[in-house]
């Protein structure tokens, strides 16, 4: 039997939002054999292909759709993304900037400016941008979230916890809001207040290993035995379930290490003393 073209595509976009994406790029793939004229089946192909980590051949794909629809904001977001994912961040950045001059009012090329601006340490621009967007849309979690993160790396970590707050208030289920509030009280010194909260985020979550390592960096700041002894089994954690490494853990572990050091015997001390060596050369 003959298929239409739109339902070949209408079951692209569904695999899509099923995050079934292989499926989502054969569907596509269908879909502009028949119609190769047509951008929408060379975007939805690039969008499955940025969540395949395919960034490149997804970059091929909103550049052939934008041939064919040279003025879609949406797709200078999409290509904007699929850049980031390169790390082509002023490329980025302006496609975001020509998506907002198209379409003024898109949330999500707020969103993706902004962590491109932050990536580039460009963090009053970034927050202008997470301004306009949570102005545009004032119950999406996810912005106060981004919104949290740059506000702790430029030490505003008062507002950056009524940012998580209010992610919190929208969306009291979402772990993430309350990793980020754990951050800024840890970066704040206020450690069982921070602990509270990645407690809460493990909870609701999955055992993600940055709120393991952030857990264990404030039990460590507790600064008795037992706290620290629990912070370092909660690092040890997240550096096994980590994609990467992270300098940050090790220095926290050599930290932890030489606090030890303070209240141990000669022979524990000689051990502690080779294993905080240990990790700050790993770091």
């Amino acid at each position: 039997p003959v298929v239409l073209p739109s339902l070949i595509l209408q079951r692209a976009e569904l695999f899509y939002r099923l995050a079934r994406f292989d499926e989502s790029v054969a569907s596509a793939e269908k879909f502009i054999e028949v119609d190769p004229h047509d951008s929408c089946g060379y975007n939805i192909r690039g969008l499955a292909r940025v969540r395949l980590g395919k960034a490149k051949e997804a970059l091929g794909d909103f550049d052939k759709a934008l041939e064919l629809l040279p003025d879609s904001a949406a797709l200078y977001n999409n290509r904007a993304v699929a850049k980031m994912g390169l790390n082509l961040l002023e490329e980025a950045k302006a496609d975001f900037d020509r998506s907002l001059l198209l379409n003024p009012k898109l949330v999500t090329a707020y969103k993706g400016r902004a962590e491109v601006n932050s990536n580039l340490a460009l963090s009053k621009e970034a927050l202008e941008d997470l301004d306009k967007a949570i102005a545009l849309d004032p119950f999406d979690e996810s912005l106060y979230a981004d919104r949290t993160n740059v506000k702790t790396n430029i030490g505003l970590f008062e507002d950056a916890i009524k940012d998580a707050d209010q992610g919190i208030h929208i969306n009291p289920t979402w772990n993430i809001s309350y990793h980020n509030r754990g951050v800024a009280k840890n970066a704040m010194g206020k450690y069982t207040e921070a602990i509270r909260d990645f407690d809460t985020a493990l909870d609701l979550g999955e055992r993600h290993f940055l709120t393991l390592m952030y857990r264990g960096s404030a039990k460590i700041g507790l600064g008795d035995r037992g706290s620290i002894e629990s912070g370092i089994e909660d690092i040890r954690e997240g550096i096994s379930l980590s994609p990467q490494r992270y300098a940050r853990a090790y220095v926290s572990l050599g930290q932890a290490y030489e606090l030890l050091l303070k209240e141990s015997g000669f022979f524990r001390k000689f051990f502690l003393s080779q294993a905080a060596k240990s990790k700050y050369t790993t770091a």
